[in-house]
């Protein structure tokens, strides 16, 4: 499960993904009784909380749909760094890429790592808790690290949309995206 929630700031969105399988399990072993169990009895261990703000750069990068345990997102080229080769300055250019929550892909991930095997592409395994501090939003430190696998597409686009679905990233673009004049490119998993 994927929740965005849109702050007051306009750059600045709360994303949080949710283990269900674990949040139920979770659910089970509490008693009836029991209404409310804070984020820290199960918060950090089944679910990852993104921070999405770019302030400096007055853009939210984009979190699209969710399919599975699934998300795609886009963030803005220029984010990536003048010495990436991601950069652009055309401020509306975006690298899409896919979180992957996936139990079999972290497993499959780490059995590549274990190996030696470089993962493919562009793409990193995220393991490590991700840490927010009190602010505004919070009251309190907000730590969560359910792991993910976060992959990203060969290049950058000027997506219209896009999207995700069990076996395919897509992305609808109002300019073509190749030399054949094509506005939509699927690209599969």
């Amino acid at each position: 499960m994927s929740l965005s929630t849109p702050m007051d700031d306009a750059f600045w969105t709360l994303n949080v993904a949710v283990d269900l399988d674990g949040l139920c399990r979770l659910i089970k072993t509490k008693s009836p009784d029991q209404s409310t169990i804070p984020w820290s009895h199960w918060g950090p261990s089944i679910s990852r909380v993104f921070h999405s703000s770019l302030p400096e750069l007055e853009y939210t990068p984009r979190y699209g749909n969710v399919h599975g345990r699934r998300v795609s997102f886009a963030i803005p080229s220029h984010y990536h760094g003048e010495d990436s080769i991601w950069s652009s300055s055309d401020h509306s250019r975006y690298r899409l890429g896919v979180l992957d929550f996936n139990a079999a892909t972290i497993v499959w991930a780490q059995a590549l790592i274990r190996d030696g095997i470089p993962l493919p592409g562009d793409s990193s395994l995220v393991m490590e808790p991700s840490i927010l501090e009190p602010d505004d939003v919070f009251a309190e430190k907000c730590e969560s690290s359910l792991p993910y696998y976060r992959a990203y597409l060969e290049n950058t686009h000027r997506p219209q949309g896009y999207g995700i679905t069990e076996d395919y990233f897509f992305v609808h673009s109002a300019v073509p995206l190749d030399e054949d004049g094509r506005h939509l490119r699927i690209y599969h998993f």
